[in-house]
């Protein structure tokens, strides 16, 4: 803008934005100290700071907005990932020949942990129930006697619990030895074997 005796007013351009440098304080620079970007910008045009944050000018006023990138959807992925491994999906790796040929030593298992319901991941027993486990389903249970997950089929559902049963008789130690397992301690189903 020119004043009435033809000079140029200082530090503003035609366009109103400021010609001096920006002075970031909120983005940690002093006063008086220049910004990162001396030149003058067009109103409404975006750039980016080095530190992440974004300036906008809007009819010469400079605002101040910030850019986070990828670090809300990385955190959302995480909180996703938590919450799928303790309420719907787990991943197990067999161990011992119990279940043979069905399952070899090795063979990792898809299990859903979100079949019969909606597990409390703190202690044993179900948040919130929809189902049942059904006869021939292969179950993840805890066992009775120790605490260890077990993997085995399911011959027979009660009133008092389910009875298992493994695949290969001579190596099974299942509900033949301890009687019926609690519906509260399954831990899921198998869903796909790799």
């Amino acid at each position: 803008m020119r004043s009435s005796h033809g000079a140029k007013r200082r530090g503003r351009s035609d366009s109103g934005v400021p010609e001096s440098p920006v002075f970031l304080p909120a983005l940690g620079g002093q006063k008086n100290a220049p910004a990162y970007f001396p030149r003058v910008y067009p109103a409404g045009e975006f750039f980016e700071v080095p530190i992440g944050g974004l300036l906008y000018y809007n009819n010469g006023r400079m605002l101040v907005k910030r850019n986070f990138g990828m670090v809300p959807a990385v955190l959302a992925a995480v909180v996703v990932a938590v919450a799928l491994r303790f309420f719907v999906f787990d991943i197990m790796r067999v161990e011992g020949r119990s279940m043979e040929p069905a399952l070899m030593p090795g063979d990792i298992l898809l299990v859903n942990r979100a079949a019969y319901g909606l597990r409390n991941p703190l202690q044993e027993g179900y948040i919130l129930r929809w189902a049942g486990p059904r006869e021939n389903e292969i179950l993840v249970y805890r066992d009775p006697r120790d605490g260890n997950f077990r993997i085995k089929r399911c011959v027979a559902v009660s009133s008092l619990g389910v009875y298992v049963r493994g695949d290969n008789f001579l190596e099974s130690v299942d509900s033949r030895l301890y009687g019926s397992i609690p519906v509260e301690w399954i831990a899921g189903k198998m869903l796909i074997c790799f």
